[in-house]
């Protein structure tokens, strides 16, 4: 069951990276059936044994994400950081943060190259969902192929 919730979140990521990319935006119905794929993890987990804790510790990074959304005044978007809490009940603390971990790295040489090739400057904005949609896809194979 937890393997089609992760199969469906990764779907919904690669939509919503490239509605990101031509629009710079995420649609509000995106995030809400990300939400759903995220309560059923939780229900599914608690089901299997969960407890509370983990569920609380998987929204960490991102509810920090929409902090920093919220206390920059939308430099880090919101949206991404509302994608992000829906990942962690699916992926758990420890894959999402990999996965944030990741998309992190490559955003940052994606910067970099766009800043070699002056094809932006250092406020230039970029849809950060695919890259999480790209960590989230690494973070997870790795977890499979018990890498992580």
């Amino acid at each position: 069951m937890q393997i089609i919730i992760q199969i469906l979140l990764m779907i919904l990521l690669v939509i919503t990276a490239v509605i990101d990319i031509r629009k710079r935006e995420i649609p509000f119905v995106l995030i809400g059936l990300g939400a759903i794929l995220a309560i059923i993890s939780l229900v599914y987990g608690f089901a299997r044994g969960m407890v509370g804790a983990e569920a609380a510790l998987a929204l960490l990074p991102g509810g920090a994400m929409v902090l920093i959304s919220l206390v920059t005044r939308g430099e880090v978007g919101l949206g991404d950081g509302l994608m992000l809490l829906c990942v962690g009940p699916v992926l758990g603390l420890e894959q999402t943060v990999a996965g944030l971990l990741i998309s992190l790295f490559i955003s940052s040489i994606f910067s970099i190259g766009v800043l070699a090739l002056k094809k932006g400057n250092r406020k230039t904005k970029l849809a950060f969902i695919p890259f999480l949609t790209v960590g989230t896809g690494v973070a997870m194979l790795c977890a499979n192929f018990q890498v992580i």
